[in-house]
């Protein structure tokens, strides 16, 4: 039996395809060598404890393809021809009658590492009566990724936000849920604006280094109120909790009326301030023509 292997990458993920130049009779089965295993390689930053899905394909060519296959490049250094795409290869319908068994997905396990889910905060700055929008979210400090999920689907990686009651919120992230109770996660609510609470999941977890933020615009009311907060969640990767907390604050520039808030503007001196002034003044005055005088004297004698 001959068997090519020729590289068959794709926009962020690798692959595989080998290609049987001969015919199978019925009932025949092909499994890889024990002697020459296809081994999988992780990323050295693979965040676990998660299982990767992988795929077996199979897939009849015509003889055209296999012309075009013919011509790559065979050996341990695998690549595609830069003139060849992918869309050159097709299916031969003819040859298959059952398609539907074509495809015998697998995994691959990664145990557990660590992954530093740090909070993002922000502050809503502003006039009142001005719109203000700020992005809080996760920051992933490394050093492997953040998993997307477990692997039986009971958590995911999230962020609870709280928003300071002095905001009336307008718009919210459509990743974020209303309340910080989402057992059964219900995303039709998502991004609807509902009171003050949200959960808000990075829906691809997160590599290392990488910001996931989650934009939460609303009107400033000029209410006082306590600080709010971001929150994560980085599961059973982050041991690391001194970060998990940010503040969601809010900084007022003024009243919305123009002045400075809290009272009339200041237009001119006061006049405590311009007699006190004054008395320096004059005290300055004195001691300058003593000193004048003493020297004067000094320097007659």
């Amino acid at each position: 039996m001959r068997l090519r292997p020729i590289a068959l990458p794709a926009k962020g993920e690798d692959g595989l395809l080998c290609l049987f130049e001969e015919e199978f009779a019925p009932g025949s089965t092909f499994r890889v060598p024990a002697a020459s295993p296809v081994k999988i390689r992780v990323n050295k930053d693979a965040g676990g404890p998660y299982t990767y899905g992988a795929a077996a394909v199979a897939v009849g060519v015509t003889a055209d393809d296999a012309a075009v296959l013919a011509r790559k490049k065979t050996g341990r250094v695998l690549s595609l021809d830069a003139l060849t795409k992918a869309s050159d290869l097709e299916d031969d319908a003819e040859s298959d009658i059952n398609p539907e068994d074509n495809i015998a997905v697998f995994g691959v396990s990664v145990g557990k590492s660590v992954a530093d889910s740090a909070a993002i905060g922000a502050s809503f700055q502003g006039a009142v009566g001005d719109t203000s929008t700020v992005e809080v979210g996760l920051h992933n400090l490394g050093p492997t990724s953040v998993i997307t999920s477990s692997d039986d689907l009971t958590w995911l990686p999230s962020v609870h936000v709280t928003i300071p009651a002095g905001v009336k919120l307008t718009e919210v992230a459509f990743d974020c849920l209303p309340g910080d109770d989402v057992a059964g996660w219900d995303f039709a609510n998502a991004g609807t604006v509902d009171g003050l609470d949200y959960t808000c999941f990075p829906e691809m977890g997160a590599q290392v280094g990488e910001k996931v933020t989650f934009a939460f615009t609303g009107e400033l009311t000029g209410a006082k109120s306590a600080a709010g907060s971001a929150v994560v969640d980085g599961g059973v990767q982050d041991a690391n909790a001194k970060n998990d907390r940010a503040a969601i604050s809010i900084a007022l520039t003024g009243d919305g009326s123009g002045g400075q808030g809290g009272g009339l503007p200041i237009t001119g001196t006061p006049t405590g301030w311009v007699a006190i002034g004054g008395a320096v003044l004059l005290l300055a005055g004195a001691v300058a023509a003593f000193v004048f005088r003493r020297r004067r004297v000094v320097t007659t004698l």
